[in-house]
């Protein structure tokens, strides 16, 4: 420099959260130092990612986060932020952490076919949170059976769709086959599907499982045993491919008076017989 003034020098490479310390050094024709200073450089905070729910039920959840980095603690804690808006409003127990790891946190009495939100969060040096995620708990369908035969479907899609899993304890399970024009005994149970369960004793079949709130089949000329969907549907207009393909009513089977029902609603869990005048698709989706 050749005339006084301010300077400058830039650092780089220095460790985070570490003091350092400095002064200013004048060499000329004597040299001269200015007054010992000190900083510190900053900390670095954790970093985490929020993963997808597993473990889904009707009432419980497991949520599940990655603690990607540690920053410049040496131990974080680690938790969810969670709830039924994205407002969250709860959080779980907070685990500590000393390396980059998996972690989860269990929930347990929640709402049936609720939608809910959470984060991962991490608490260090410094608090940083994962995206914001959400999963909905499973529907629970309850299928009332009455002693005898009934006409029933499930328009819910569980973890486990085998006969046995479904419909445990009942004496026989069949559908109908249009093509062949017979009845069948089904490995799986499908939304779209109607079967005749028989029952020695009235009993109450709970599933829980995802809500089909629409499904498209097949329908053969002639008679079809249908399932339903979710929530109240019609037939009355029926959604098919050619228009105009099946007939605008439908019988279900009342296990009480032992007598089929004229209708043209499409009640959930029950299964009914629909006509068709050729092979066409049908769609029925919640209204």
């Amino acid at each position: 420099m050749t005339s006084t003034g301010a300077f400058t020098a830039a650092l780089e490479d220095l460790e985070p959260d570490t003091t350092y310390y400095f002064t200013a050094k004048a060499s000329g024709s004597v040299t001269v130092y200015g007054d010992e200073l000190s900083f510190t450089t900053e900390t670095i905070p954790p970093t985490v990612t929020t993963n997808p729910a597993t473990d889904i039920s009707a009432d419980s959840a497991t949520l599940n986060g990655n603690l990607t980095a540690m920053g410049t603690a040496s131990s974080v804690e680690v938790s969810f932020e969670w709830g039924d808006t994205p407002a969250y409003g709860n959080e779980t127990p907070a685990q500590t952490m000393t390396a980059p790891a998996a972690f989860s946190g269990n929930l347990t009495d929640l709402e049936p076919n609720t939608t809910y939100y959470f984060r991962a969060k991490v608490v260090g040096d410094g608090v940083s949170y994962g995206n914001n995620t959400t999963f909905e708990t499973y529907a629970l369908l309850q299928i009332s059976l009455k002693a005898g035969w009934n006409m029933v479907s499930v328009p819910v899609t569980p973890s486990d769709n085998s006969v046995g899993a479904v419909f445990p304890g009942v004496t026989a399970i069949y559908t109908w086959d249009p093509v062949n024009k017979s009845y069948t005994v089904p490995t799986t149970i499908e939304p779209d599907k109607g079967y005749l369960v028989a029952v020695t004793e009235d009993m109450t079949i709970t599933v829980s499982g995802v809500p089909v709130t629409t499904w498209t089949n097949g329908i053969t000329a002639g008679w079809n045993m249908i399932g339903s969907v979710f929530t109240d549907a019609s037939i009355v207009d029926p959604n098919d491919d050619p228009d105009g393909s099946v007939e605008s009513f439908a019988y279900w089977w009342d296990p009480v008076g032992k007598n089929y029902v004229f209708t043209i609603d499409i009640e959930p869990g029950k299964a009914y017989l629909v006509a068709a005048t050729q092979d066409c698709t049908l769609t029925l989706l919640s209204p």
